[in-house]
């Protein structure tokens, strides 16, 4: 079975469960919406579908995405081990494993991080791993002869900037001063490596100077956010976070989107209701997530997300969220059946996988997408149809049980209840009587829990010893 990604085409193993594909799929789709916003990110062809590629000190890194799902869907990718990331440099691969503690991540998960980090103009060299830190800047970085870590050929260098700076700044006026006469690679370098934990007051109140300037690079942006997440966290949630919402370079509007979780829901209301209205899309959903963790907010933002949509009504990812949310708390259907039309198949499954529908209109309009060679629609069809009950979904999932994949027959399964009895019972029939035994294992346990009385479970008991041994003697 293969699926639609906006990478290319994923092929699946048989016996991948539905709870493992849609992990992936979600994250896939973050790889593709943060390379999108970046702008920094091209797309070029692979031996998979498509990867993403940038230039950076003359060097072409790339990475790709589709690989990260082969490895978390249990597909081999030759010269690529599993926990290490699909990253190149000028086309030879790069060894970059994440920390021990991240070793249970999906590789697309991580992939979207580091497409967010290499969406800056200058990735701040603390963050890039070490291997690819020789690969990028080899005339700043080498392997000692005397241990196998990376050590910047110009330490002396940074020894000398930080010392310069300890002598001029001894106050914090002399410290902003000297600063804003250093050439920029200086302060760089300066910015990064200088040990400002050994003078914190100094480093506080340079950073809530340079805040204010806004032609500053991003990097110091980010520098200055992690001194006060580290060294004063009540003023980075009460004072930095609410002024970062609103900045104007959009890798800091997402970073304290992510952070920004105030106790009081008329304070984030207060805050982040102009974030609705960011021109970065992802951004915009990032304010809206967390102003639905507040239910004394959801009235207000209810009444809010209606006008929006409707003042604002794109076919953009925002608008398919903003669109998704409302459905599921009051009647779109109207909306949703225009919005239906107009996506492409990629974009398809996980938007009916996350809105509901109230009338018999979408019983006419799922069937016509059964046609569609993608497992990630017919998931969608099912969930989307097992809260509309306007109509009996049974002619809609018989096809799919009969025809679909494991983890399409498991999602089927755990919606019998919209059914009745004697049609719940043909797809039960078709759940023990399928060629995986996953499916069969749920199928007997479902008709443990909900179905004693299933008048066919004599046989489906036989059928299931049968099928262990058969598969014991047969198995690949």
């Amino acid at each position: 079975m293969d699926v639609s990604t906006p990478f290319g085409m994923l092929a699946l193993p048989p016996n991948l469960g539905r709870g493992r594909l849609a992990p992936v799929q979600r994250a896939l789709s973050w790889c593709d919406e943060l390379a999108t916003l970046s702008g920094t990110w091209n797309r070029r062809r692979s031996k998979l579908g498509f990867e993403l590629v940038r230039e950076i000190n003359n060097k072409t890194l790339a990475i790709d995405p589709l690989e990260a799902a082969c490895l978390d869907t249990g597909i081999k990718v030759r010269g690529l081990e599993r926990h290490h990331l699909p990253v190149t440099v000028n086309g030879a691969r790069i060894c970059i494993i994440p920390e021990r503690q991240r070793g249970q991540d999906l590789h697309t998960d991580l992939v979207a991080s580091f497409i967010l980090l290499f969406s800056q103009e200058q990735p701040p060299h603390a963050f890039i791993p070490k291997p690819l830190l020789r690969a990028l800047f080899p005339e700043t970085y080498r392997l000692s002869r005397h241990d196998h870590g990376y050590r910047p050929a110009q330490y002396g260098r940074r020894v000398e900037i930080s010392e310069a700076f300890s002598a001029h700044a001894g106050t914090p006026h002399e410290a902003i001063a000297y600063v804003e006469a250093m050439p920029p690679e200086d302060w760089r370098i300066l910015r990064d490596y200088h040990p400002w934990e050994e003078d914190i007051d100094l480093a506080i109140d340079l950073a809530t100077e340079l805040m204010d300037d806004l032609e500053r690079p991003v990097n110091d942006h980010l520098w200055i956010m992690n001194l006060f997440r580290q060294y004063l966290p009540h003023v980075h949630e009460t004072n930095m976070l609410p002024a970062y919402v609103r900045f104007i370079y959009p890798e800091i509007r997402r970073q304290a989107l992510l952070e920004y979780r105030p106790q009081n829901p008329d304070v984030a209301w207060e805050h982040l209701l102009e974030c609705l209205l960011d021109e970065q899309g992802e951004l915009a959903w990032l304010a809206h997530q967390t102003l639905q963790a507040y239910p004394e907010l959801h009235a207000s933002l209810m009444a809010h997300s209606k006008t929006l949509y409707e003042e604002f009504e794109l076919n953009t990812t925002f608008a398919r969220h903003l669109l998704a949310w409302l459905s599921r708390h009051t009647d779109m259907d109207v909306a949703l059946e225009a919005t239906m039309a107009t996506l492409e198949p990629h974009q398809l499954g996980n938007f009916l996988s996350s809105v509901r529908t109230y009338g018999e209109w979408f019983e006419q309009v799922a069937m016509s997408f059964l046609e569609l060679p993608f497992e990630a629609v017919h998931a969608g069809l099912v969930q989307c149809s097992a809260t509309n009950m306007s109509f009996n979904p049974f002619d809609l999932w018989l096809p799919l049980m009969k025809n679909g994949s494991g983890s399409l027959k498991l999602t089927i399964l755990s919606n019998l209840h919209r059914l009745p009895d004697e049609q719940a019972y043909q797809l039960l029939k078709l759940g023990w009587t399928s060629r995986w035994r996953f499916v069969i294992r749920r199928t007997h346990a479902i008709v443990e829990k909900h179905y004693p009385d299933y008048p066919e479970k004599e046989a489906m008991l036989e059928h299931g010893l049968q099928s262990a041994e058969y598969w014991t003697q047969h198995r690949p």
